[in-house]
């Protein structure tokens, strides 16, 4: 499979129905659940959004938020915080068409060699029903926490030493 070259841009106001779209491609499968009609799953879905960024604003003041691109395409977002504590993965979203080609591996191994560069572990909190548990946890992730429908994970650079889990 061809490596595809990706890139990171600011984010414009021009860009927020592209990640409204993106936001909603993630939440799909759960909203082909529920019998309500396309502008009711429409409204829902801008007000989860709207709640999501404005949370994401407020909680995480330094996060640096990004749009994915390969060529000239937009094709996700990321949204990274640096803390002194560690470096935070708040949002990987990749669209549809773009997923399962490695580019989110390839991201997350970034910020992984990024993070044991400055001897801090990574942290991100995933839906428990997302298909991205399986890659974190494939890429050394480990539960070290929960809340409801996510699991709080956390890698940890070689030279940090392993958490002491229970299971």
């Amino acid at each position: 499979m061809k490596t595809e070259t990706v890139s990171f841009r600011v984010i414009h106001n021009k860009d927020q129905e592209f990640l409204f779209q993106l936001y909603a491609s993630t939440r799909a499968q759960e909203m082909a659940q529920v019998p309500w009609d396309n502008q009711a799953k429409d409204e829902f879905l801008r007000s989860q959004f709207k709640a999501q960024t404005e949370g994401y604003s407020a909680t995480y003041l330094r996060a640096v938020h990004r749009i994915i691109q390969v060529g000239e395409s937009d094709i996700g977002r990321m949204i990274v915080d640096r803390q002194d504590e560690c470096l935070r993965l708040i949002d990987l979203s990749i669209a549809p068409f773009w997923r399962r080609r490695g580019i989110g591996t390839g991201i997350v191994q970034s910020l992984m060699q990024e993070a044991d560069g400055g001897k801090v572990p990574m942290r991100l909190a995933v839906f428990t029903f997302s298909p991205a548990l399986a890659l974190y946890t494939r890429l050394g992730f480990r539960k070290i926490g929960e809340m409801p429908h996510r699991s709080e994970m956390e890698w940890r650079p070689p030279s940090l030493g392993q958490l002491k889990t229970t299971s």
